[in-house]
């Protein structure tokens, strides 16, 4: 995608696209880098939970060590 855009050489935060980005970024002919991840939010729907094969398993939680005078004495 960001072979088909140049940088605004007046305004080094506006972009200009071409027509083959005009379907997903709308009929402007600039618009900001901010504005950019706006537009193309609506082409990627947020997933309400990860799958599983994404999800980072589950390390147990180490145990203190016991300190040695906390152990009985004999």
């Amino acid at each position: 995608m960001f072979g088909w855009i140049r940088l605004n050489p007046l305004n080094k935060q506006e972009v200009f696209y071409g027509e083959k980005l005009k379907p997903v970024l709308g009929d402007k002919d600039k618009v900001g880098f901010l504005e950019i991840a706006m537009l193309l939010s609506k082409h990627f729907p947020l997933a309400s939970k990860p799958p599983e094969a994404l999800k980072e398993p589950k390390v147990p939680k180490s145990r203190k060590a016991s300190k040695v005078s906390d152990a009985p004495s004999t």
